[in-house]
């Protein structure tokens, strides 16, 4: 049984031995019976206002709740060569709208912490690779966990994220490497805090995985 089966145990056993004997143990004490109309319209009264908080704090919680950003997968769109960085191209998030209401008005920046420069979002279309702004939309649909939201470094003359080209690593870092992102998804704001050591962490395994250790293998001996 683990530590939550325990406690509901406990607070059935509670329960019971309060609705039993609870009244004879008040009386003992006081002298008076516990179950008058007085204590049960109290008791009534204080079971309503605690009920009435939890169905508010569901509430709240679920409406915070109802887009859901991952922040913890590997973010960064770059361009490489040789194993080493030639550009940083985007960040690139996915989401979820787990609400049944699309979100229609969207808009969003990518803020510097350290220059205090702006990007703006762009939603991503999956079935034609491209981003663009989200007024070029019709939003996100309910219930669609398949959200692509995409911050371009370099933007195109038609308004369009460039795939093919982005800054410098030196000046990423120098800029960039700290952040802030603000969703504004109709009446709702969301801040997510993208911090040096997430960037960082994100860089270093792309790195990882474009310059793999040297495996063990077996070589001829070279001729005397």
């Amino acid at each position: 049984m683990n530590r939550k089966n325990i406690f509901e145990t406990l607070g059935i056993g509670l329960t019971i031995i309060t609705l039993l004997f609870g009244d004879n143990i008040y009386f003992q004490v006081t002298g008076k019976p516990f179950f008058t109309s007085t204590n049960i319209k109290l008791i009534v009264v204080i079971l309503a206002i605690v009920l009435s908080f939890i169905w508010i704090a569901v509430l709240l919680y679920r409406r915070a709740n109802e887009f859901v950003l991952d922040t913890n997968r590997r973010f960064i769109s770059c361009s490489l060569s040789n194993g080493k960085f030639n550009h940083i191209i985007s960040f690139v998030f996915y989401g979820k709208n787990k609400s049944s209401k699309p979100i229609i008005h969207i808009s969003g920046f990518l803020r510097s912490n350290i220059t205090n420069e702006t990007h703006p979002v762009y939603l991503h279309d999956n079935e034609k690779g491209k981003s663009v702004p989200p007024a070029n939309t019709n939003g996100i649909p309910p219930k669609c966990d398949d959200v692509t939201l995409v911050i371009p470094f370099v933007i195109t003359q038609d308004g369009e994220s460039d795939h093919n080209s982005g800054i410098p690593l030196e000046k990423f870092l120098a800029t960039l490497v700290d952040s802030t992102l603000t969703l504004k998804l109709d009446d709702r704001i969301y801040t997510y805090r993208i911090p040096e050591r997430k960037v960082r962490s994100v860089l270093e395994a792309i790195e990882r995985d474009n310059n793999p250790p040297a495996k063990p293998r077996v070589t001829l001996k070279e001729n005397d």
